[in-house]
């Protein structure tokens, strides 16, 4: 049997209130798929999934909110989302049109692109026609250099982002 006949399987089992939650990790799942066919087509390479994924988290932590206090993060709910260190302007950063503007120049070799709250990190090489655009469909997403030195998110609200910081 293969992977798509046993998911159908299990997928006939489950009652309808399960299938809503289901539907909806599906749908993330195809729309990443997606993603990645187009960046493909594009010509960035996807390297896969990183194994780290704790390590980079805390990576991006450190070298981004290094000279922010922890009572302070505290205060602007950090945990439940990292972006909120330039929507609270702890951050000097770009924002809206001059962020994506700042992505989009930038010398792009190899770049994770993580979500807060899901496990899976993804590496992509040769991300120089990786844009901005590619992720304004897309939420609470975060693109890093491998050296932790910039960093472009997408929010969920449209009112807050997207953001663009550079170390330095």
């Amino acid at each position: 049997m293969n992977y798509k006949e046993e998911i159908i399987q299990m997928i006939e089992r489950l009652p309808e209130k399960e299938l809503q939650g289901l539907y909806s990790t599906i749908e993330r799942f195809y729309k990443q798929y997606q993603f990645n066919e187009m960046l493909e087509h594009n010509g960035v390479q996807i390297s896969g999934i990183v194994e780290e994924e704790q390590e980079i988290k805390k990576r991006w932590c450190k070298g981004f909110t290094n000279k922010i206090s922890e009572q302070k993060k505290k205060e602007i709910y950090f945990n439940q989302f990292y972006w909120h260190i330039f929507s609270y302007q702890l951050l000097p950063c770009l924002e809206g049109k001059a962020a994506m503007r700042a992505f989009d120049e930038m010398k792009k070799g190899e770049i994770y692109k993580f979500y807060q709250d899901v496990p899976a990190i993804l590496k992509y090489s040769d991300a120089k026609h990786f844009l901005a655009e590619y992720l304004t469909d897309d939420y609470d997403a975060y693109i890093c250099d491998t050296n932790f030195t910039w960093t472009y998110i997408q929010t969920h609200e449209s009112q807050c982002g997207p953001y663009f910081y550079k170390i330095g």
